[in-house]
């Protein structure tokens, strides 16, 4: 009988290649098709195959499908799964016994469906469904096609191995991995921009300095929005905790900020110990290994190093090591545990390494290699967080212009932040003179007009058609003749697009608009002259005209924000106008509230802000929630309690997306690091919709 082990032990005698290891290659997302290409002609399109991957059948999977091929019930099963944890270690029928162990509904459920959970056990882990791999890649030899050297199946109009990586990798076949980058697409968007306004031709990787101090300092800052890798939220505060001063120490804190370490809390040592605050000492023997990292495992290289450096381990044993690592096959990495301690002993026994200390340490190696980073990952994406940030600093204009032409509208609020922290550039509202299909930079007075794109309902053909007309015609007079251009057979441009356009502010120049309510007479203008039929009870116009808010500022820069994305307000006045006062509080702004200095817990206070989001908790008193507030593009949590969640938490949760104006005492937040404002029982509420 022939089976897939005696192909593979075939292939790898007739081969004699051994294990090869990865090749990541990153490119422009745009480019990967034309890289592929390039392999298929340069190798022949009969040996470059996509790599085939299995999804395999998991815990809750498991259960759902099994039930439904008992008839058990979709309401009970949705119940029962739910109660599982959702964590990646809830993969082993050891861990689903561990759960139903701590619930009596789950304990029930096992007694009444013995032979589901005995069918479960078969199932879990195996093979589901067959699927193509993101980016990998296999180049087989010329020798044969690749028909003749694996097994390979037509999917999706490519031509698929039927093994998977790990197997790939056993029999010796090089395996490339080609991805395709978002990052690297904006950092080429960048650099034409650049091209364009200034007549620079860079290379980010031959022109730039790689010691900047000004890039450090935005690091320091946690100026790390829409940088790549960097800019994730829990990295750019480790960045901004361990104050990093070159590549190679960024290097470490994109590699200390991984489970791994995490979970071994060497990521805060490591800071401690940069700040001289403790001293970390090194295993004996392994002092040269770690000295550039202050003596803590940062990489898998560092693994690799002591494995050789300690225990003698030759070049093949500690590739093995690497690869256990680098697959997290957790199993196979324990198997090199006993090896690691008698060699350790044996060299360095007469220096104090006793058989405990060897292994503690392996343990420690064990753990830290779960989840860790290998240093050559890490640099590559310091290198590219590096030239993003060289870009952020120096051609802040194209840097954004870029960034916001890619953004969702839920990242808007940071970007913003962060550009009027660093107070470089000056954001101005849709203007439809000079508003582009994305964000239009000037560079001669260094600000950006937010985007057509920005708009809603106003879709793609008619973003095209406006712009369009202006290059062609020439720029708008008036919001009339805007109309007579722009509403013509056949236009994409239709009263949805006009209003919305008028509520975002981008006839305010035009037009003369001094305060937003004068928006007012520009859509009853429009509707008269085209005479446009409305239907009062859907109008959003009509019912606020009866709510008798068609006057108020704040209703319509509300609007705007609600339908572009961009506005600010005076939450001053609108406290003073519409806040019933809470005795002793004042009103702060947040960005006060931010900067505060020394010890200020417990300040009274009134704030106010455009609910972003709100977030449920539990807690032994029953829920409470924290509401996130954006005030003029500075953000602050508000936690509110149980007993008054309880009350309020009707008219809280239809906040979302509306202004809310609210007192409490501003507090340290110890985990986030921030100021945050605590209601109590006599804290009240006022919501502007």
């Amino acid at each position: 009988m022939i089976t897939i082990k005696t192909i593979k032990k075939e292939i790898c005698e007739e081969t004699n290649l051994g294990s090869l290891p990865d090749i990541d290659t990153d490119f422009c997302g745009r480019e990967r098709p034309r890289v592929k290409e390039y392999m298929e002609q340069r190798f022949g399109t009969s040996q470059v195959v996509s790599l085939g991957t299995y999804t395999t059948m998991q815990l809750k999977a498991a259960i759902t499908d099994l039930a439904r091929c008992e008839g058990i019930p979709i309401q009970i099963v949705r119940r029962i799964t739910a109660k599982l944890r959702d964590e990646e270690g809830m993969k082993s029928v050891e861990d689903f016994f561990v759960s139903i162990c701590k619930d009596t509904e789950l304990r029930e459920f096992v007694k009444s469906h013995t032979e589901l959970i005995n069918d479960m056990m078969i199932c879990l882990n195996t093979p589901k469904a067959a699927s193509i791999h993101a980016c990998g890649t296999v180049i087989f030899p010329d020798e044969k096609i690749s028909a003749q050297w694996v097994p390979i199946k037509e999917q999706k109009g490519l031509s698929v191995t039927e093994w998977e990586g790990s197997e790939i990798e056993e029999t010796g076949f090089l395996k490339e991995d080609i991805l395709g980058i978002a990052q690297l697409d904006k950092l080429a968007d960048m650099l034409k921009l650049i091209e364009q306004n200034h007549g620079i031709k860079l290379d980010l990787y031959k022109d730039i300095p790689l010691d900047d101090p000004m890039v450090f300092e935005y690091i320091k800052k946690g100026f790390l929005n829409d940088v790549f890798h960097f800019g994730a939220k829990g990295l750019s505060s480790y960045c901004v905790q361990m104050q990093p001063e070159s590549l190679d120490e960024m290097g470490i804190c994109a590699a200390l900020y991984r489970p791994g370490p995490i979970e071994n809390n060497i990521h805060n040592e490591f800071v401690l110990a940069k700040r001289g605050e403790i001293e970390h000492e090194a295993p004996i023997g392994g002092e040269k290994v770690l000295s550039k990292s202050k003596n803590f495992l940062v990489y898998q290289e560092d693994i690799m190093r002591l494995c050789q450096e300690l225990a003698d381990f030759d070049l093949e044993t500690t590739d093995s090591v690497r690869k256990c690592i680098g697959k997290k096959l957790l199993q196979k990495i324990k198997t090199f545990g006993d090896k690691f301690v008698e060699g350790y002993v044996k060299k360095f026994g007469d220096k104090g390494v006793t058989e405990e200390y060897a292994r503690d340490l392996w343990k420690q190696m064990e753990e830290f290699g779960k989840y860790s980073f290998n240093k050559s990952h890490a640099i590559a994406y310091s290198r590219n967080g590096y030239n993003c940030i060289w870009l952020k600093v120096h051609y802040p204009i194209e840097f954004w212009s870029v960034t916001f032409s890619y953004a969702e509208l839920k990242d808007y609020p940071y970007y913003i932040n962060e550009i009027q922290e660093s107070g470089e550039i000056e954001i101005r509202p849709v203007d439809i003179n000079k508003s582009g299909i994305n964000i239009v930079s000037d560079i001669k007075t260094n600000s950006m007009y937010w985007a057509l794109n920005s708009v809603k309902q106003c879709g793609e053909k008619a973003q095209q058609f406006i712009a369009e007309e202006r290059e062609k015609n020439g720029e708008f007079f008036s919001l009339d003749e805007f109309i007579d251009r722009c509403i013509i057979k056949n236009s994409p441009v239709n009263k949805s697009v006009i209003e919305n356009l008028i509520y975002s502010g981008a006839f305010d120049k035009l037009e003369r608009i001094e305060h937003p309510a004068e928006r007012l007479r520009l859509i009853e203008s429009y509707r008269e002259n085209k005479r446009v039929k409305v239907l009062e009870d859907k109008d959003l116009l009509t019912s606020i005209i009866k709510a008798r808010k068609e006057k108020e500022d704040w209703w319509w820069t509300l609007q705007q924000k609600k339908l572009s994305g961009f506005a600010t307000f005076d939450y001053e006045e609108l406290i003073n106008r519409y806040h019933e006062q809470f005795y002793e509080a004042v009103y702060y702004d947040v960005r006060q509230v931010k900067y505060l200095e020394g010890d200020n817990h417990d300040i009274c206070a009134i704030i106010g802000g455009y609910v972003l989001d709100i977030v449920e908790r539990k807690s032994k008193k029953g829920k409470f929630c924290i509401l996130t507030l954006e005030s003029n593009y500075e953000f602050i949590n508000v936690i509110v309690f149980s007993e008054l969640y309880s009350e309020y938490e009707e008219f809280l949760q239809s906040s979302k997306g509306n202004l809310l104006l609210v007192d409490g005492y501003i507090q340290w937040d110890k985990w986030k690091e921030e100021y945050c404002l605590m209601t109590n029982l006599n804290t009240s509420f006022t919501v502007l919709s």
